[in-house]
């Protein structure tokens, strides 16, 4: 499923809390497995090979729920791959599930598009 686009600035680390989609799901959140294993990438518009992968975890509201019964994920963009991305230029985050227990079966939960925006001066 496609979520909303996120802006970022370019160069500024950030984190990103993400609801994640089960296939065929429609728009009713997915419960995901604590024993998932999950994988987030930034990719360019038009490209086969991902800008960089992302550190993901299950996103716990602060510390008020588990995440993976929620489907939602939170992933860090650092400073070293914020100044990666080009304002103008389209982004999408694509998050994966490696579902327990099929380690080569590979879900995508969410793909958003992501606005990059100039360094204000």
């Amino acid at each position: 499923m496609t979520g909303p686009p996120i802006t970022l600035v370019a160069g500024q680390p950030t984190m990103i809390p993400v609801q994640g989609y089960l296939r065929g799901s429609g728009t009713k959140p997915g419960i995901l497995n604590s024993s998932d294993s999950l994988t987030a990438a930034v990719w360019r518009s038009g490209q086969t090979v991902s800008v960089f992968t992302l550190p993901i975890t299950w996103y716990t509201a602060n510390s008020t729920q588990v995440g993976y019964l929620q489907g939602q994920v939170e992933v860090t963009l650092s400073t070293a791959n914020a100044i990666l991305l080009t304002p103008g230029v389209s982004y999408t985050l694509l998050c994966w599930r490696a579902i327990s227990g099929t380690p080569t079966e590979l879900e995508c939960i969410s793909r958003i598009p992501l606005i990059i925006e100039p360094i204000p001066v």
